[in-house]
C-alpha cells in the first residue's frame, strides 16, 4: 500500500516570486464522480485543477464537459488536456473555452504550465494516439509559450519511457521515447503524468521531477505548490489516507 502522501521539493528557485500558488492535478479520471466528490475539500483549497487526461472512456465533449463541471464545483479555475480514451475533438472543445493545454502553456505568477494530451501509439487503437513527432512538436509549442518563466510545470498524459512510471504490471515499458527526450533536454522542474494506472510512483529524469499519480478512482492525485521556498510537490492517495 502507498503512503498518504510523499512530498519532495522539486526546485528551489525563487526568482521573482510574485505569491503562493496551489495546483491539484488528476487524470485517468474515466467518470469516476464519486472519486472527484471525495477529492473536493483537496479541490476547496486550490488556486488551479489541472486534469492530465483520460476524463472519460471514449467520450465526447459533452461527457468531458461533465467531469470539468464536477470538478469546477470545488475549484472554478480548470484547465486540461485530453486523453487517449477521450475523441479527438474533445481538444478542440476545451481550446474554444479556454481550459486547453494541449500544445499551449499558461503563466501562473511565476509558474510556466505547458502540456500534451493523447497517447503514443497503442496496440488498442484508441481514439487520441500521437506519433512520436507529433508529441514532441505539442510539447515544444507549449513549452515555448512560457519557456521564460522562473519554474514551469509539464502536463502530459503520456509517461516518458522505461521509467518506473510506464511499467505495465509484466513490467514492459510502453512510455513514449520523445516525451523522455523533451524533458531531458528542456529540463521542466516538474512533470505530471498519467496512462499507465499501474505506473504511480515518482522519479527523477536529470533535473526533472516526474509523478504519475495513478488512476483517480484508485486514489491518486499530485499537489503542487510554488511559493517562496520554490516548487515542491506531493504524490497523494485518498484511499490510503483513509486507510492510515
Amino acid at each position: 500500500m502507498f503512503v498518504s502522501a510523499v512530498a519532495i521539493v522539486a526546485a528551489a528557485r525563487r526568482g521573482g516570486y510574485n505569491g503562493a500558488v496551489r495546483l491539484v492535478c488528476f487524470g485517468d479520471i474515466h467518470m469516476a464522480f464519486r472519486a472527484i466528490e471525495r477529492i473536493g475539500p483537496v479541490l476547496r483549497e486550490a488556486d488551479q485543477a489541472i486534469l492530465t487526461g483520460d476524463l472519460t472512456h471514449f467520450g465526447d465533449p459533452p461527457d468531458a464537459f461533465r467531469v470539468v463541471d464536477a470538478v469546477r464545483q470545488f475549484c472554478p479555475s480548470v484547465l486540461a488536456v485530453t486523453g487517449n480514451l477521450d475523441m479527438p475533438w474533445v481538444i478542440d472543445a476545451f481550446r474554444e473555452r479556454g481550459i486547453s493545454l494541449h500544445g499551449e502553456g499558461r503563466r501562473l505568477g511565476d509558474l510556466g504550465v505547458f502540456g500534451c494530451g493523447g497517447s503514443n501509439v497503442t496496440p488498442m487503437d484508441t481514439p487520441t494516439e500521437l506519433e512520436e513527432d507529433e508529441l514532441r512538436a505539442t510539447l515544444e509549442r507549449g513549452h515555448a509559450a512560457v519557456a521564460d518563466g522562473p519554474r514551469r510545470l509539464m502536463i502530459c498524459h503520456t509517461p516518458p519511457y522505461a521509467t518506473r512510471l510506464d511499467r505495465l504490471l509484466n513490467g514492459r515499458p510502453v512510455g513514449s521515447p520523445a516525451v523522455r527526450s523533451f524533458i531531458e533536454e528542456r529540463c521542466p522542474d516538474v512533470a505530471v503524468v498519467g496512462h499507465i494506472h499501474e505506473g504511480r510512483g515518482v522519479e527523477r529524469i536529470g533535473a526533472t521531477l516526474v509523478l504519475n499519480a495513478g488512476a483517480l478512482r484508485d486514489g491518486g492525485y499530485v499537489v503542487i505548490d510554488d511559493g517562496p521556498a520554490g516548487l515542491a510537490a506531493e504524490l497523494r492517495n485518498f484511499r490510503s489516507a483513509a486507510a492510515a
